[in-house]
C-alpha cells in the first residue's frame, strides 16, 4: 500500500458495521485493506460484543492463523487498547510508521505510532497473518 492509496480512504466516514467503500468501522477497514492490498482473507469480528471479539484474537492466535509480532511491519493488523474497547487498524511504514483506522464520528484516519497516547491508546499489538482463512 503506497502513500497515494492510503490518501484515497482518508475522510471516508465512520459508520456501524461498515465494510467499504463508501464508509467503514474499524474492523471493516482492516479487512478492506488486508484483502485488497496484502493479499489475505480476514473473518467478520464481533464489533460491538468486545467479549466475543477478544475471544475471536484468542482463538485465532491459538490456531496460528496471525502471530505477535512485537516489531511491527507494513501491513500488520493493530491492535489498540486503551479505555473500554478494543480497536484495530493497519500499520503503515510511512512517516516513521503509523495506523490507518476509522474511528467514530470522524472516520478513516492515519495516526502516527506517536500520537496514539494522545488519543487514548496505551497498548498496541501488532498481529501477522499467517494464512488466509
Amino acid at each position: 500500500m503506497t502513500p497515494e492509496q492510503v490518501e484515497n480512504y482518508l475522510g471516508i466516514p465512520y459508520k456501524e458495521g461498515g465494510m467499504g467503500p463508501d464508509s467503514y468501522n474499524c474492523w471493516g477497514l482492516l479487512r478492506h485493506i488486508q484483502t485488497t492490498y496484502f493479499d489475505t482473507n480476514m473473518p467478520i469480528a464481533p464489533i460491538g460484543d468486545a467479549e466475543r471479539c477478544q475471544q475471536m484474537f484468542k482463538d485465532h492466535v491459538e490456531a496460528s492463523v496471525w502471530a505477535v509480532d512485537e516489531v511491527p511491519q507494513h501491513g500488520y493488523g493493530a491492535l489498540m487498547r486503551g479505555g473500554n474497547n478494543p480497536h484495530v487498524g493497519v500499520y503503515l511504514e510511512f512517516d516513521g510508521g503509523g495506523i490507518l483506522h476509522a474511528l467514530e464520528g470522524v472516520g478513516v484516519v492515519f495516526t502516527p505510532i506517536t500520537d496514539l497516547g494522545f488519543h487514548g491508546y496505551a497498548r498496541v499489538t501488532y498481529y501477522r497473518l499467517n494464512n488466509a482463512i
